[in-house]
């Protein structure tokens, strides 16, 4: 009996040993903990992205920012604002650039630009690139009178009432041409434009006649216009009434 107690007490002194040998690999796996600080860099970086991409950016103007680099460096500037952090880097790429045109007599408004830019942030290990955005070019505005403002006053002219013309007796169909060449002229000498032709049309209608008018200013025409001009027809001939078509 005592002898049994002995190995069993043996057992029992083999095993406290072998099982805690086993158990200590895993015992420290588990209290392993590993504490990674995050990078602070990252929520400044990521932050001026926001920014960038929140912010507005008014047009500039053609007068100041007409050139591709003018605009680089308004953009820039307007960047900077945004993010309002000088510790972070910033690199503006210009992905596209449409020159604005300025506006003439043909087409008074001009033609806007635009510029479209990608900013890369950097602070320390971090970098970040923003979402593209784009930024307008207003094209400066024509400051003379537009060839369409001169067109539309020389149409209200030609659309307005004409006094009766009186043709001396015995003239004759060329000599009224000239007459009724000689008032359109008139009529319309103090007005700017690039192109006038007069033809005369004798009327079906007793007491006016038929005149075709034609303009141009620049890229705007009146085109084949009539106009309907009275005249003292008591004064006219015989033969060129019977000259009249019918």
């Amino acid at each position: 009996m005592q002898e049994i107690r002995k190995r069993i007490f043996i057992l029992l002194l083999a095993a406290s040993l072998v099982f805690p040998m086993l158990s200590k690999p895993a015992l420290a796996e588990e209290q392993v903990i590993i504490n990674e600080m995050p990078d602070p860099d990252l929520a400044d970086v990521q932050a001026a992205k926001e920014a960038v991409e929140n912010a507005d950016y008014p047009a500039a103007n053609q007068e100041e920012h007409g050139t591709e680099a003018a605009a680089k460096s308004y953009v820039e500037e307007r960047v900077k604002q945004a993010v309002n952090n000088d510790a972070i880097d910033l690199s503006i790429h210009v992905d596209a650039y449409t020159a604005p045109k300025a506006g003439d007599a043909d087409f008074p408004d001009g033609t806007d630009g635009q510029v479209a830019f990608t900013v890369t942030l950097t602070k320390g290990a971090q970098v970040q690139s923003a979402a593209r955005q784009t930024l307008g070019i207003k094209a400066t505005p024509y400051s003379g009178v537009s060839n369409r403002e001169i067109l539309n006053r020389a149409m209200s002219r030609l659309a307005g009432e004409h006094p009766t013309m009186d043709v001396p007796l015995g003239t004759t169909l060329t000599e009224l041409n000239v007459m009724v060449k000689s008032y359109f002229n008139d009529l319309l000498r103090d007005i700017d434009l690039d192109y006038l032709s007069i033809s005369l049309k004798p009327a079906d209608i007793e007491g006016q006649l038929t005149v075709e008018v034609y303009i141009e200013k620049g890229n705007y025409t009146w085109d084949e216009t009539v106009v309907n001009l009275p005249i003292n027809e008591e004064h006219l001939t015989r033969t060129w009434l019977r000259s009249r078509p019918r």
